[in-house]
């Protein structure tokens, strides 16, 4: 549980300090929605993998001495490919004089079928394009829950859980 917790401190502390110039506050003019559709059309298509896919899931997660981190993920992907990419928003409740600070993560989407601890579960690695460390996730059903840079969910438990939306 130690080191679910020193990782997860970590992603926050790095989301929460990074200033990398890729990651915008969204600005009331930044439509959303042309940004996700930028990240569709990025994605290399090829005939035989079938179908694209686009997934959106939402949550807001815990974060000690904070309203909470809401979570926007979208996937895109083809049916057949391991591969794909990903733009999440993350909104921290509050974060700024009490208004909320939007933040855009881009980048690539990769997929393994499990791990030592989930070896029948699919996990998904989502690697930002800004050099931030991956995100990891577990698919389960309706839901993708958070892991850790062990790929081990948070023992403490805590809801870590993303909800499909589309």
């Amino acid at each position: 549980m130690k080191k679910y917790l020193i990782a997860i401190s970590a992603i926050i502390l790095v989301a929460c300090n990074n200033t990398k110039s890729d990651q915008k506050p969204v600005v009331p003019d930044t439509p959303a929605d042309s940004t996700i559709a930028n990240m569709r059309d990025s994605l290399q298509i090829i005939d035989s993998l079938g179908n694209v896919v686009e997934e959106t899931y939402s949550g807001i997660l815990p974060v000690e001495n904070s309203e909470g981190i809401k979570y926007d993920l979208n996937l895109f992907f083809q049916e057949k490919s391991v591969e794909g990419v990903f733009s999440l928003a993350t909104t921290y409740l509050k974060a700024d004089k009490g208004q909320d600070k939007t933040f855009y993560t881009y980048g690539h989407r990769k997929s393994m079928k499990g791990s030592p601890q989930y070896p029948n579960d699919t996990i998904y690695e989502l690697l930002p394009s800004n050099g931030d460390l991956s995100l990891f996730f577990l698919s389960s059903g309706d839901s993708m829950i958070l892991l850790n840079q062990y790929l081990e969910k948070a023992d403490s438990g805590t809801n870590f859980t993303l909800k499909l939306i589309k």
